[in-house]
């Protein structure tokens, strides 16, 4: 059984303190429902937000916070290495981003159910939406043979046809460690985007699996909530196509990877 003593919550932030902030708030208060202290990291990317920890102890008093400003953007993937690294003392790490929008109760029922899991997990996830008006899905994508993304909305639809590899969308996110760990963690060569795909097809290829709990009450993923200027926009576009062409010259002569339950 998972346990939340094991947990690490961890946050990656880039131009998104208030969304950090709010993520904080969140956990705070699913700490003191729980009557737990929750251990968190947060690892500020950006420059130009810097974070005081003595505030957010203050501010925050059911998390046990740790904190890293960084004083260049490493990146998402060398930051989520760094965190992985960190956690010794823990099992499970949990990686939410800042554009993400959950509750208590939603946070509630993922580790509920979760408890059905097998400890020999790679990942776990939940169902969640493209922004507020979105399409619902299954927290599962596919990478069809012609290398486009496709979201999972419905469990009993998945796809298997076509299919390199489904994986888990990186936005809200349970890892085992030690899967984590026999895999050789993230590939910090992914500066930003398809470091999710990359982990995900690499924990299914060594035997892993991985679920997605459908929740009656989807969490909300703004997506992309660090680009919101134009420039930023630009530099999503750039960093998206750099991933998929590094996991495409990295993973030459694909096999299929699937290995995907639902907790329903």
């Amino acid at each position: 059984m998972i346990s939340l003593k094991k947990v690490l919550f961890s946050i990656v932030n880039y131009n998104s303190i208030d969304d950090t902030l709010r993520i904080l708030s969140v956990l705070n208060n699913f700490a003191n429902k729980k009557k737990y202290l929750l251990s968190v990291f947060v690892f500020n990317n950006s420059t130009s937000e810097i974070f005081i920890k003595s505030n957010l102890i203050q501010r925050y008093k059911y998390l046990n916070l740790n904190l890293h400003n960084s004083s260049t953007n490493i990146g998402y993937a060398p930051a989520q290495n760094f965190i992985y690294r960190k956690c010794k003392s823990f099992d499970h790490l949990l990686f939410i981003n800042p554009d993400l929008y959950l509750t208590v109760s939603q946070l509630d029922f993922f580790f509920f159910k979760a408890r059905k899991v097998s400890l020999d997990y790679g990942q776990i996830s939940c169902s969640m939406k493209h922004r507020i008006n979105g399409p619902i899905y299954t927290s599962i994508a596919e990478v069809r043979d012609n290398f486009k993304i496709v979201l999972c909305t419905s469990y009993k639809k998945i796809n298997h046809k076509n299919v390199i590899t489904h994986f888990v969308c990186g936005a809200f996110v349970l890892f085992n460690k030690k899967s984590l760990h026999n895999v050789g963690g993230f590939d910090s060569n992914f500066f930003l985007y398809w470091d999710d795909v990359d982990i995900s097809y690499r924990l299914q290829l060594a035997g892993y699996k991985f679920y997605s709990i459908i929740l009656n009450d989807p969490l909300i993923h703004s997506v992309g909530g660090s680009s919101k200027t134009l420039i930023s926009k630009l530099i999503k576009f750039y960093f998206f196509y750099k991933g998929k062409i590094l996991f495409l010259k990295k993973h030459k002569g694909f096999k299929l990877a699937t290995k995907i339950s639902f907790i329903t």
